[in-house]
Order: structure tokens, then C-alpha cells, then sequence
């Protein structure tokens, strides 16, 4: 795992409220690193200006600070570069949409049950036609109005770090959309109605482009 994989890991871990547990121990083994690095890690948040959290001593966790976290402006050319894209990482997986798989996993269902009838029923009346298909974020869309600063070269970068952290996203050319999860349980399900759909139309091969 790379040190900003892990930042990003870290930040989610503790934007998550349903993470109560915020002991050095618990983020240590978490990660797997030492307390010197998780205190490092903590450090470039803070610096990068994405969040504050302190050690309290009397807690004994990390805790939230109400001081807003401070953006190091004096830092050397490599080290503001890397704090900028860790800030604009952070920004991307907290507000970036993810894409309803489940929704769209019933509406292929209900759409091949549909055609099924169709097709074996070609002249009975249709006066509902066939599913709607859910609404598809744009993600692209949405990540430059997150990034409104970069190009697409870094855009394809960024997406690459996040199927580095773990997440799925790629563009489908079943929907003409970017695809965007944290769940890939309904795209690696061949039993799945999306499965079936997205292999249909080469995205499973190559889920991993751009």
C-alpha cells in the first residue's frame, strides 16, 4: 500500500462515523504501520489542510480538532505537490457520487424480463413500455466540479489513484457513464443481471481503463 493510499484510507477511516474506535492501537493495526508513521500520516493531513485531529492524552485517541487544519504554504516544491493532491484525493472520495449498482442491477433484471416477454408475446399490448432506467451520476462531471483546477490528464491519474485505494471506476459502455463504487459485489457476481449486461458489452474485460 502506498503512503497516500493509506492517507486516504486513514482520512475515510476517520470521516466515518461509524468508526468510534480512534485509539493509536486500533488505527496502527488498521494500517499496518508503526505509531511513528501513523503520526507522520497525521501530520500531512493537517498540513495538507484536510483535517485536524489531535492526540488526546486523556482519552487516548485521536480526536477532532475545532482549529481548522493548516495548509503549510512554505513547504519545497515536491512536498506542496504532494499535500495538494492529497487535500484534492481526500476532497474526491468524500463528495464524489457513487454510482446505485443495486438499482441498476433490478433494472437490468426487470429489463430482460421485459424483453423476455416481449419477444415471446410480440402482440400483446404495451402500455407501460419497457423499465426506466435509473439516473446515472456523471461522474466525470462531478469531478471537475470537485477539481475545477486540473486537466484531464490529471483527472486520469486521480481516478487511477483511487482503483489503487480500493474503489471501482471505469466507463461503461453499456451506459455511456463512468461507473463509481467502493462495492463491486454486483459487477463480480456472474449470477448478477448487471454482470451479465456490462460483459455483454465488453466493460467487464476492461473495467479498468480510464
Amino acid at each position: 500500500m502506498s503512503k497516500l493510499t493509506r492517507q486516504i484510507h486513514l482520512y475515510m477511516y476517520m470521516d466515518d462515523p461509524d468508526n468510534y474506535e480512534h485509539s493509536p492501537e486500533r488505527l496502527m493495526d488498521y494500517l499496518g504501520v508503526s505509531l511513528r508513521t501513523l503520526q507522520r500520516d497525521f501530520k500531512d493531513l493537517r498540513e495538507s489542510g484536510t483535517s485536524n485531529y489531535t492526540y488526546n492524552s486523556k482519552s487516548g485517541e485521536y480526536v477532532y480538532s475545532e482549529e481548522d487544519a493548516t495548509k503549510i504554504e512554505s513547504a519545497d516544491r515536491r512536498r506542496k505537490l504532494y499535500l495538494t493532491k492529497l487535500a484534492r484525493m481526500c476532497r474526491i472520495v468524500k463528495k464524489l457520487p457513487f454510482t446505485d449498482l443495486e438499482k441498476l442491477n433490478e433494472y437490468e433484471a426487470d429489463l430482460k424480463d421485459y424483453l423476455s416477454e416481449r419477444k415471446k408475446y410480440p402482440k400483446r399490448p404495451d402500455p407501460y413500455g419497457p423499465p426506466k432506467m435509473p439516473y446515472i451520476p456523471d461522474i466525470k462531471y462531478e469531478y471537475f466540479n470537485i477539481c475545477p483546477e486540473v486537466s484531464e490528464r490529471t483527472r486520469q491519474r486521480d481516478f487511477q489513484t483511487l482503483r489503487d485505494a480500493g474503489f471501482v471506476i471505469f466507463y461503461s459502455q453499456r451506459y455511456r457513464e463512468y461507473l463509481f463504487t467502493d462495492d463491486d459485489s454486483y459487477i463480480t457476481s456472474k449470477d448478477s443481471a448487471l454482470y451479465k449486461a456490462l460483459k455483454k458489452a465488453g466493460d467487464i474485460r476492461k473495467k479498468r481503463g480510464s
